[in-house]
């Protein structure tokens, strides 16, 4: 950890833009996807069942479970098809060229 609940990740050129990358930050999976300039930062996990979530699978603003189906909002993680279900989100920012993401 940095500082402030705050953690770095890869440096932003390792994710272009419309990519999707699996990371693990203090022994914590995540998955960081970059869309129209914005770094989203989410848990790597589906809150229906735990499938493990590909961070290739995205379309527009949208993380898609490969296993049913399930949509997930990058922005806020509320789910399409439930609504009582949320995928972890976390904010991001860009500190001298690193994505840095906060945990807490």
């Amino acid at each position: 950890m940095i500082d402030d609940g705050w953690w770095e990740t890869i440096p932003l050129e390792d994710l272009p833009e419309g990519a999707g990358k699996a990371v693990e930050v203090g022994h914590f999976p995540l998955l960081l996807i970059r869309r129209e300039g914005k770094v989203y930062a989410t848990g790597s996990f589906c809150p229906h069942e735990e499938t493990e979530l590909d961070p290739k699978n995205v379309f527009g603003h949208e993380l898609v479970c490969k296993e049913h189906g399930y949509r997930l909002d990058l922005r806020n993680g509320h789910c399409a098809n439930d609504p009582s279900l949320r995928l972890a989100t976390y904010p991001t920012k860009i500190r001298a060229g690193i994505i840095m993401v906060k945990l807490t």
